[in-house]
């Protein structure tokens, strides 16, 4: 970029490519000036595309993950029908939301950050799209449940405490990113969230908000219909044809296969003359370490290893030592390699 004067701009109709894990979020350009400007101004014209120069980089050390499918009991089994609300085509604008209670949600530990949603393509499907198709605004809130599954409102905002929108602008999903398989077929990324949901435990719930794609085309997800078991009770959806609608009609749920980053919590209480410190929501069998220090502002890197293990496979850890009056007030953490 120079110092001064304007960036060398090519406008030609294209467009980009972006690694795994790299979401294109909004627009910066740098005009007469050492640092960038004009935040989310975006192309003169659709198909247009400012994008700066190709790099390359190398991953760091990625935290442990995991996925939870629900409603759980469809982790290995296609459900019963087929949506396609959340991939309409152009000329279609939906409004829709899900509700998941706890026991729907395949064992998502609380305290998970939920950085991501994947689904798969209903049964004798064949790969989606042929092309890239685009979403000029897709939109995507996580939620703690207000209401329980049986309660729920025909009112979308009534039925979330503390809503984030985790996912807002556009969205384009690549040329047979949803593809298809002999035996179940696999889920496949729609949306990875601009900022992680950080999972408070109780029923979850997603609103989506789309006006429809720039395509003709559209598929179906494997959903559950509204007569299947657990509908109504552990899980309920909710759909409307516009883009800010504000309540909707009973529809089928769309099996969605969240994904989230392990982020382990813990307690720490008196027992008699010991300390007893129990972590939680941790990456069952993996390896943690216990970390200590006098000064919680250090950086982790320079506290004290106290003690390393394995999470049990619920997650979880407890930790037992002897109080001694000779040693200075400590912080405790937990690190996962």
């Amino acid at each position: 970029m120079p110092v001064s004067g304007g960036n060398n701009i090519v406008n030609d109709p294209a467009t980009f490519q972006s690694a795994a894990g790299i979401s294109f979020v909004g627009f910066l350009r740098q005009i007469g000036s050492p640092t960038l400007a004009m935040p989310d101004t975006g192309p003169p014209y659709p198909g247009a595309v400012w994008l700066g120069p190709t790099f390359t980089f190398n991953l760091g050390p990625l935290p442990p993950s995991g996925t939870a499918v629900a409603p759980a009991s469809y982790i290995a089994a296609y459900g019963s029908g087929g949506l396609n609300t959340l991939l309409r085509n152009s000329g279609n604008p939906r409004t829709y939301q899900m509700q998941f209670s706890p026991a729907a949600l395949g064992g998502l530990p609380v305290g998970a950050k939920i950085t991501g949603l994947q689904f798969r393509l209903v049964t004798n499907s064949v790969a989606f799209p042929t092309n890239t198709v685009t979403w000029s605004d897709y939109e995507v809130t996580l939620a703690q449940a207000a209401n329980s599954v049986s309660g729920m409102s025909a009112n979308f905002a009534a039925n979330m405490l503390s809503p984030v929108l985790v996912k807002s602008g556009a969205l384009s999903v690549g040329a047979n990113t949803f593809t298809t398989s002999a035996s179940l077929n696999p889920f496949c990324s729609l949306v990875v969230f601009d900022t992680p949901y950080v999972y408070q435990g109780g029923g979850l719930v997603m609103l989506f908000r789309h006006p429809g794609s720039d395509s003709a085309n559209s598929a179906f997800l494997d959903s559950v219909v509204t007569t299947a078991p657990g509908y109504g009770t552990d899980f309920l959806a909710l759909s409307a044809t516009t883009f800010n609608a504000t309540s909707g009609t009973a529809t089928s749920v769309t099996i969605a296969q969240i994904v989230f980053a392990y982020s382990p919590g813990e307690t720490i209480s008196l027992d008699g003359t010991n300390v007893v410190i129990v972590g939680m929501g941790g990456p069952p069998g993996a390896n943690y370490h216990l970390m200590a220090s006098t000064n919680c502002a250090l950086p982790i890197s320079q506290w004290t290893p106290v003690a390393a293990s394995q999470f049990d496979t619920s997650g979880s850890f407890r930790y037992t030592n002897a109080i001694s009056a000779n040693l200075p007030a400590q912080f405790f953490g937990i690190t996962l390699p």
